[in-house]
This record gives structure tokens, sequence and C-alpha cells, in this order.
């Protein structure tokens, strides 16, 4: 039997790399029009056909959807529905609609949620079944910084975006949890010292 050494690890936590796009971002008023960003990760299957996630948008009527993805296979023709909008995934209307959104809801990708939260976003995640997504899901409803569930469900996004303002002040005054800049500049000295 081998015995187990006792050995301290050095662990450093970095920042999340974020996108010149993402820095340079100016959150905006949407000057009443209020509207929530949903992505559809092209990953994995989601879980939920297109439509599903139609009906619970359609149960918002307040609210403007921006779904982005790819290859949507979408059975009610868009026109019928006036509160949501359509893109392909990389359409560059992404970043518009995140400068003025109230809320993402989203798969638990460690990429969006790390942008959602430097811009002060919050989010519906829908973890797919890895642990880092899983991880991630637990770390966003666990701080308050939004709500993890497994799928689009019409209740949880009412809750979700009755509870927007509470989610982005939690995101705002949050001290302990998020790493709030840039990790490039970060890595790179990290990686620096390891390789000298």
């Amino acid at each position: 039997m081998v015995q187990k050494t006792d050995t301290s690890e050095n662990v450093d936590l970095c920042p999340p790399v974020l996108s010149d796009e993402i820095i340079s971002l100016q959150r905006k008023s949407a000057q009443g029009n209020k509207s929530i960003v949903v992505y559809i990760s092209s990953q994995q299957p989601f879980g939920q056909s297109v439509d599903a996630i139609i009906e619970a948008c359609r149960t918002q009527p307040d609210y403007q959807f921006h779904i982005f993805g790819k290859g949507l296979n979408i059975e009610t023709p868009p026109e019928n529905i006036l509160n949501i909008h359509f893109y392909d995934q990389g359409d560059p209307a992404f970043h518009e609609q995140l400068s003025v959104c109230d809320g993402i809801v989203s798969t638990a990708g460690h990429t969006l949620l790390s942008e959602a939260m430097y811009l002060g976003i919050p989010v519906y995640a829908i973890p797919l079944p890895v642990y880092e997504q899983q991880m991630n899901a637990h770390i966003i409803h666990e701080n308050g910084f939004g709500v993890s569930h497994l799928h689009f469900d019409k209740d949880i996004l009412a809750s979700f975006i009755k509870n927007v303002p509470r989610y982005a002040a939690n995101i705002k005054a949050d001290k302990n949890v998020l790493l709030r800049t840039d990790g490039r500049d970060h890595i790179i000295e990290q990686l620096n010292a390891q390789l000298s």
C-alpha cells in the first residue's frame, strides 16, 4: 500500500479571459424595452425544442426575447410571435443585445457566464450534464446572481424576471466570489513565473 504524501498545493485563482468586445462593451438603458438574451449552445443538444422555449417566452409578453442559436428548427413562424427575435449564432447583434438586456438565459458554460458577471447581468443557467456547467450553475444560484434549473421553465422564467433587480444588486455588491478583471495579464504573468 502506497502512503499518500501530505503536500500543500499552490492554487492561484485567475480571473476569466475576456474578449476585447466584452471589456469595451458599455451597458446602457434599454429605454423601457425590457429584454432577455437567450443563448442556445450548439455544443450539445439543449434538451428542449426551440418551440418549448418559444412557449415559455410567450408567457412574458412585456419582455423582448432575443434568441441566438445555430440552425434553429422552428415550427412556429417567427412573424406570429411579436416579442421573440431569432439570430444565428455569431450574429454581430449579440453584443448589442448584451449591452441592453436585463438578463440572460443560457447553458452554464464558463465563457458566457463570466462575461455576464463582468457586465453585471443576471443569469438563468441551464447546465448541461457536465461537471463544469453543474458547478457554474450552482455558483450562480447559491450566490444569488441568478437561478439554475435543468430546463427552460415558464414559472422559473417568471420568477427570474421578477427578481432580476435583486440578482443584479447581488452581482454588483459581491466582494468574495467574482473576479472582475480580464485574466490575460495575470495568466501570462503566472506562466512566465513557472517557466523561468
